[in-house]
């Protein structure tokens, strides 16, 4: 069975283009001509690459390295901090603070552009996720369109 996305077509004795979305409702006669229609969803093409498998994206598994990792690198910002805390040094506790989150925000934002599967290497900052969230809407805005585009050449032809 064909999904929503999916049509057939053909050319009648008058010459009009007939569109189906089930090849059985094709009659005979014309089956040899019929054309496949594919309005399925394509890639994203970004500016930088493209998305390969966005539903491999929300895996709800744990991955054991990165865990181990991430957890040893808090305990080693902990005791950093505890130390830096209990010397009372309030200028060099506030540097490592600001430091410390920005480099777990740029490390996050790079982590959510690698599960998007989104090529780059480097850290990613807010310019670049904006950046990749703005190519990702002109492509779907640029399939709406073509989507439309055809759905107005169906009408005419009816």
């Amino acid at each position: 069975m064909a999904s929503s996305n999916s049509f057939f077509s053909y050319t009648d004795a008058a010459g009009v283009e007939v569109i189906v979305q089930r090849l059985a409702d094709v009659p005979q006669p014309y089956r040899d001509q019929v054309k496949h229609i594919d309005l399925s969803k394509p890639a994203i093409t970004l500016r930088s690459g493209s998305i390969e498998n966005p539903q491999s994206v929300h895996g709800t598994s744990l991955h054991g390295p990165s865990f181990i990792l991430g957890a040893g690198t808090m305990l080693v910002l902990g005791l950093l901090a505890m130390l830096v805390f209990r010397r009372s040094h309030r200028v060099l506790a506030m540097v490592v603070g600001v430091v410390v989150m920005a480099g777990l925000g740029l490390g996050y934002m790079t982590y959510i552009r690698r599960q998007a599967r989104l090529p780059g290497a480097g850290l990613a900052t807010p310019g670049t996720v904006l950046d990749d969230a703005r190519a990702a809407a002109g492509a779907l805005n640029e399939r709406h369109r073509e989507q439309e585009r055809v759905l107005d050449e169906v009408d005419k032809q009816r």
